[in-house]
């Protein structure tokens, strides 16, 4: 496994840093896609079989200027399982609501990742007189055991509303209001501090 990830830095060396992600603008949503060079850095593919819990955050700022017109975030959680040789992988972002996969390889990890598509922020409000450019900021924090397991306690209890409610979530009927999405992802750092971190500006297809 640890020599597909190292084959996988080498085969994506050239593409994934010649690549910019998209954000576009969908049914009133920003949506970013195209963040394939995130696991091309070493910093990233070294630690994908660790048996960490591999944490990306995205930030996402609309802005026309100086002025930010609506930002937003996304989070996905990654978790290689040693004894079933699989990926578990779960996300959230402005639907506020928790999504799952499981890669049966690391190929099937990248072909996901390579054609995912966050839904992050409200789309900005028009203006005539500006076109909006997007700061996509995406942060990799590898998390510990005991991290992991605080921060998803604390988040399950935050995104439920109550430390009583049963229905966090993880569970069916659990979620977050979509406003609270930011805030909540954001404070992952609260827990782990990121150790690499990508930031792109591309202009917002659809937005004008």
């Amino acid at each position: 496994m640890r020599a597909a990830v190292v084959a996988l830095a080498l085969s994506l060396s050239v593409a994934g840093f010649a690549q910019e992600p998209t954000a576009t603008v969908v049914s009133d949503t920003v949506v970013v896609e195209g963040l394939t060079s995130m696991l091309d850095a070493e910093e990233v593919s070294s630690r994908l079989t660790s048996g960490l819990t591999n944490t990306f955050v995205i930030e996402v700022a609309v802005r026309y200027g100086r002025r930010v017109a609506t930002r937003g975030a996304a989070r996905v959680d990654v978790r290689w399982e040693l004894w079933d040789d699989e990926f578990l992988v779960s996300w959230i972002d402005l639907t506020g609501t928790i999504n799952r996969l499981t890669a049966t390889s690391l190929d099937e990890l990248v072909a996901w990742w390579n054609g995912a598509r966050f839904a992050v922020a409200p789309a900005p409000p028009r203006d005539s007189k500006a076109k909006p450019l997007v700061t996509i900021t995406v942060g990799f924090l590898p998390f510990s055991n005991s991290e992991s397991n605080a921060a998803r306690s604390w988040l399950s209890q935050s995104m439920s509303g109550s430390s009583n409610d049963p229905e966090g979530p993880n569970e069916p009927g659990g979620g977050a209001e979509p406003g609270r999405v930011i805030d909540l992802v954001v404070a992952t750092s609260i827990v782990s501090e990121s150790i690499f971190e990508k930031r792109w500006t591309v202009p917002l297809i659809g937005g004008d």
